[in-house]
């Protein structure tokens, strides 16, 4: 979890438990450099991400398919896409991640804030009839990330309601409409870097 509201350990209120009490604030920013490496990683995934879905709504029966960031030259609140399908509007928020954690786990939960889903209702309540969705993308950038069998350079994606965490454990895929399932990412596209790698901090001395 990225609370960066949180002061760093150093500076957090000691409690009555004394020194061991910080000891165990210690999180995932605590050992890892979360820096503009990263940062610019995580913006090429997601720009990643919307061309892909863009192009998987139109394959799925979506017209006026449109990329509200590109639309208005920033970021759009809540929605990164528009689309519509059977006469209904939609307002689509994508998240793109690896499929796989740095430790080969699974990455099983898309988190979206209560402030976007705030934002994606407003967005519902501005045009009447419309909904909000998401689009999730789970990447498998190279042969060094294909824990579960899969092809190098693939993406699956999924189509559902807005959630505050998507799930990505199997049993709950089946429940999202399928766009894509191990589809080869387009040789044109980039991917070199968007694997998920960090950096690890110099352990500090211990506090006792």
């Amino acid at each position: 979890m990225n609370d960066h509201s949180l002061p760093p350990p150093s500076h957090r209120p000691m409690t009555s438990t004394g020194v061991g009490r910080r000891k165990a604030t210690w999180n995932r920013e605590d050992r890892v450099n979360l820096d503009s490496t990263t940062a610019e990683r995580a913006r090429r995934i997601g720009i990643l991400g919307e061309k892909l879905a863009e192009a998987q709504l139109r394959v799925h029966g979506f017209t006026k398919v449109k990329n509200l960031n590109h639309t208005l030259r920033i970021n759009h609140l809540g929605a990164d896409l528009y689309a519509e399908r059977n006469s209904v509007g939609y307002w689509i928020s994508v998240k793109a991640r690896n499929k796989y954690t740095e430790g080969k786990k699974l990455n099983d939960r898309y988190k979206i804030g209560p402030e976007e889903l705030s934002n994606l209702a407003e967005c519902e309540s501005r045009q009447f009839g419309s909904r909000a969705a998401c689009i999730v993308i789970s990447f498998v950038m190279s042969d060094r990330s294909t824990f579960g069998g899969e092809p190098p350079r693939s993406y699956s994606c999924y189509f559902m309601p807005p959630r505050k965490g998507i799930l990505m454990a199997p049993r709950h895929l089946a429940t999202y409409e399928l766009f894509a399932l191990n589809e080869m990412i387009p040789s044109t596209e980039d991917v070199s870097g968007l694997e998920n790698t960090y950096e690890r901090r110099t352990p500090v001395a211990s506090l006792r």
